[in-house]
């Protein structure tokens, strides 16, 4: 309305009593046609002097055993390439663009679930990858990009970094590099072992290239680049 706030619109599916039975579902399907089909939009509300309003999607609790699945897929085809899936915040004319958060909830009495990012597998072609950019600016210094393993209460998570299997050959490379330096040096390279508490030693470090059953072992090459 003109005035006070703007009136609610509530769907709710049926609810059913006896046990063993399930409630009634909510199905939102947009047209078929003869070239695009149908779009669906969802948007919140337009805050003229504060903030929008919200959008929540959360699945039902399940008092007796767990809670709903959330699913987020596009349909498969059989000719093309399949739909893109876009999650990014909006742009900010004025201030901070919002921040995405990705993660499992946390777990009172067992095990927190885990995160995985995986690429589909190819059949043909080069398989695709992953990629993790941290953002650039035009001021001052560029965006972290922090990988941290969890803390335990007896030892801390490992990380590993492991390049591909080669099934028919030699398998990935393994590349850590400082970035370029377009004016001025290039960023500092640091492999180090942790200090070590009041007790106990620092971890070691182990430069060691694998065994071979047939031929001859890697190399192990420590050397500074050449001055022009």
């Amino acid at each position: 309305g003109d005035t006070g706030n703007g009136g609610d619109v509530v769907v709710t599916a049926g609810r059913a009593r006896t046990d063993g039975d399930d409630g009634g579902d909510i199905t939102v399907t947009a047209g078929q046609g003869g070239d695009d089909g149908g779009d669906i939009t969802i948007t919140a509300g337009l805050g003229d002097t504060a903030t929008g309003g919200s959008l929540s999607m959360v699945t039902g609790s399940g008092t007796g055993t767990s809670s709903g699945d959330f699913s987020v897929v596009t349909a498969g085809t059989t000719k093309g390439t399949t739909g893109w899936m876009i999650f990014s915040s909006g742009i900010a004319v004025s201030g901070s663009s919002g921040h995405i958060t990705v993660g499992s909830g946390s777990a009172t009495n067992g095990r927190a679930g885990g995160v995985s990012i995986t690429v589909g597998r190819s059949n043909s072609g080069v398989a695709s990858g992953v990629k993790i950019t941290a953002g650039r600016t035009t001021h001052t210094i560029g965006g972290f990009v922090s990988v941290t393993a969890g803390q335990g209460a007896t030892e801390g998570g490992a990380l590993w970094m492991q390049s591909g299997v080669g099934d028919g050959a030699t398998s990935g490379h393994v590349l850590l590099a400082s970035g370029v330096g377009a004016v001025k040096s290039t960023g500092d390279v640091t492999i180090r072992s942790a200090n070590a508490a009041g007790v106990g030693v620092s971890g070691d470090l182990k430069f060691s290239s694998g065994t071979t059953t047939s031929g001859n072992t890697g190399h192990i090459r420590i050397g500074s680049g050449l001055s022009t």
